[in-house]
C-alpha cells in the first residue's frame, strides 16, 4: 500500500499539470460520469459492467478530444456535452 501511495503521489501531479495546461481539469469528473453510465448500460444489456464502463469511458475521451481538436475554445464545451 505504501509503494502504491508513493507511485500515485509521484505520477498524479504530472498528469494533473498536463490536464490543467490543456484546460481539461474536469476530465476525470466527466469520464467518471460516463463510466457510471457504462456500468448501468452493462447491467441493462447483461454484459460485464466494468468492461462496458471501460469501453464507454474510452469512447467519451475520444469524443472529447475530437470536439476539442476543432478549436481550443471548445474544451469547456466538450466537457459540458459529456456531462
Amino acid at each position: 500500500a505504501l509503494l502504491a501511495a508513493v507511485l500515485v503521489g509521484l505520477s498524479a501531479p504530472a498528469v494533473g499539470i498536463f490536464l490543467v495546461q490543456r484546460r481539461l481539469a474536469l476530465i476525470g469528473d466527466g469520464l467518471g460520469h460516463v463510466a457510471v453510465t457504462g456500468v448501468a448500460l452493462g447491467l441493462v444489456v447483461d454484459r460485464t459492467p466494468v468492461g462496458v464502463a471501460l469501453v464507454t469511458a474510452i469512447a467519451g475521451a475520444v469524443l472529447i478530444e475530437l470536439i476539442r481538436s476543432r478549436r481550443e475554445a471548445f474544451a469547456e464545451v466538450a466537457l459540458a456535452i459529456l456531462f
